[in-house]
């Protein structure tokens, strides 16, 4: 997470612009996935598909991504994503992955 509202400016690899694309590429393939989905399409006794609200939830996070594309702060990161380094990358990865 960003500590402070301090922006700088770093190379495209760190920018917002990038990690926007990222988020939309990934949030794209999320989307398709619950759309291609047997249970999405799933009617309930109350009429609602199933999928309808994940789908919603993923359309408005798109639109959020989108957003971090093409605003006016798309060159400039703030916080630690700025200093982020490849170095750090295993450590990010065994983390999310719930290793020590």
């Amino acid at each position: 997470m960003p500590s402070g509202n301090n922006r700088f400016s770093i190379p495209w690899l760190k920018s917002n612009q990038l990690f926007g694309i990222a988020l939309t590429v990934s949030l794209l393939g999320l989307f398709y996935y619950i759309y291609n989905s047997n249970w999405a399409s799933s009617v309930q006794s109350d009429r609602f598909t199933l999928g309808f609200f994940p789908l919603l939830g993923v359309v408005w996070m798109l639109i959020a991504a989108v957003m971090m594309i093409f605003d006016s702060y798309r060159q400039e990161s703030s916080g630690d994503f700025a200093e982020f380094a490849r170095s750090g990358f295993p450590w990010v990865l065994s983390i999310l992955l719930g290793s020590p």
